[in-house]
């Protein structure tokens, strides 16, 4: 009841300053996209001189997550006693802005401002801080999102560094931010394509992969949504236990991130920025496609251009060892994107072995990779791009429920 009263009572704080905006003439406008990213790219900047400060102390803490089959995992956590984040707030309904402060002991997150009361959301698969994309929720008073944060990670050296960022919130989750953040990748995708395209003009090595094709696009878009949505995740959606689709999730951390979306992700193999690329195949692929002009992988790797059109040509290099084994009518075979994905992700030559089993035996070349690799992580690569390909998501939005 308590929250009934509070959310009324800023209901009806908002509908008297549109009130006496209307009757002083002034015209009332509701923020727009446009306006919400202007102010997460200013609350950056603002960020910036904001200091935050942390405990001298370290905490060890576990923390929990699900694998895509439901299994539960302990991940050993070592942190500051205490920090604090500071955050840039935004009011969906008048525009208006705050940047307080809150503080994060161990795994848990204190209020520290008088008027507004934050939480984590967790995640389905478990995971609740996720270092500077760590999802809050303003829960009081109502109408405010969260569109930036300064970060502070500790390093494993005792050390630290600021990370500022927009994270992701359900409160962001919405048709238009999804749209943006579609537009906004397809459009990345075209230009660094036109850029390779340009560059290759006069190359003497064949390129197999159509730079000028919309499949093309569609892959690497799908390629993107799959790097970076979580398995456990992925399958609560697709069983329709999960009402926000996990793949929009990333949609709209690029549409209030854009160029700067991603760019310092790194995961447990040490693969990095929008594409999830490692520094050892990203110079092989530099080495092999000098014409391409990439950039060494530590200026190249957190730029949105250059990362993709590092993956592109990994996709090209990948098709082109499978075209030298298995011939070139690898090129029409209808599971060419599940190949280049499974290539992609761990490799081309157990994707090579893979089909030839297939050919030899008749067994499902997915269960002869299996047997190649340690992991699942291919096979759950798998599993993400049939059901993208399945819903035909590229072509019919599913927007979720919102």
């Amino acid at each position: 009841m308590k929250i009934l009263t509070i959310g009324f009572a800023f209901r009806v704080a908002v509908a008297i300053v549109l009130l006496s905006k209307l009757a002083s003439g002034q015209t009332v406008v509701k923020p727009t996209y446009t306006s919400l990213t202007e102010e997460a790219e200013k609350g950056k900047k603002e960020l910036e001189e904001v200091r935050i400060k942390h405990s001298g102390e370290t905490k060890v803490y576990f923390a929990e997550r699900r694998s895509a089959t439901g299994a539960t995992s302990k991940h050993r956590v070592v942190d500051f006693a205490w920090k604090e984040i500071a955050v840039k707030l935004f009011n969906m309904e008048t525009g208006e802005v705050r940047i307080i402060k809150v503080k994060r002991a161990g795994p848990d997150l204190v209020n520290v401002a008088k008027n507004f009361t934050l939480e984590v959301e967790e995640r389905p698969s478990g995971l609740r801080w996720n270092s500077f994309n760590t999802p809050f929720k303003v829960t009081k008073p109502e109408g405010w999102v969260v569109i930036a944060n300064k970060y502070r990670v500790r390093l494993s050296n005792g050390r630290y560094r600021d990370v500022i960022y927009s994270p992701y919130s359900t409160s962001l989750h919405n048709q238009e931010m999804v749209a943006e953040g579609k537009k906004y990748l397809r459009d990345t995708l075209k230009q660094s394509f036109a850029e390779l395209d340009r560059l290759g003009q006069g190359v003497s090595a064949k390129f197999l992969l159509d730079l000028k094709s919309e499949w093309l696009v569609d892959v690497m878009e799908r390629l993107v949504l799959i790097e970076h949505t979580d398995p456990f995740d992925a399958n609560q959606f697709k069983e329709g236990k999960l009402e926000l689709s996990p793949y929009e999730r990333v949609l709209t951390i690029i549409a209030v991130n854009r160029d700067g979306a991603y760019v310092k992700t790194s995961s447990p193999a040490r693969a990095s920025g929008l594409m999830q690329y490692t520094g050892r195949t990203w110079e092989l692929i530099r080495a092999r496609y000098r014409w391409a002009k990439l950039p060494s992988f530590s200026n190249g790797v957190g730029n949105h251009i250059q990362s993709m059109k590092a993956a592109v040509l990994l996709h090209n290099h990948n098709l082109t060892e499978m075209a030298r084994v298995l011939g070139p009518d690898i090129s029409s075979d209808p599971n060419l994107e599940h190949y280049l994905a499974a290539a992609y992700n761990g490799g081309v030559g157990p994707v090579i072995q893979a089909v030839v089993a297939h050919r030899k035996t008749g067994n499902d070349w997915r269960k002869e990779l299996r047997k190649r690799k340690r992991t699942s992580e291919s096979l759950d690569y798998m599993d993400k791009l049939d059901f993208l390909i399945s819903q035909r998501w590229l072509d019919l939005p599913i927007w979720g429920v919102f």
